[in-house]
């Protein structure tokens, strides 16, 4: 049996993948503060990995900023669908 939580995670999903948000770019600040910090750590540029607090919470930063413009919203990505029923199965609980 599914919990009411799991079926209202799955309704979200199912609903980002059909549902096609506004499109837009991703906030061009994000992807330059990451330019930023690599080239930082690629160069060694101690000053930089200094204002945001040493090579660790730099990376550290950089991997944030990469997780959140992975989540900026995209349009949806199911563009039709079928169903089938089957009355064969009917009760069956799979995990």
């Amino acid at each position: 049996m599914h919990t009411a939580s799991e079926a209202e995670r799955a309704r979200r999903v199912m609903r980002g993948w059909a549902e096609a948000g506004p499109p837009r770019e991703p906030d061009p600040r994000l992807r330059q503060e990451i330019e930023r910090i690599r080239r930082a750590i690629i160069d060694g540029a101690v000053p930089v990995l200094d204002e945001y607090g040493g090579l660790q919470a730099a990376m550290k930063r950089r991997a944030v900023l990469t997780k959140r413009l992975r989540r900026q919203p995209r349009p949806g990505s199911i563009q039709a669908a079928r169903t089938w029923r089957s009355d064969r199965l009917a009760g069956t609980c799979y995990r």
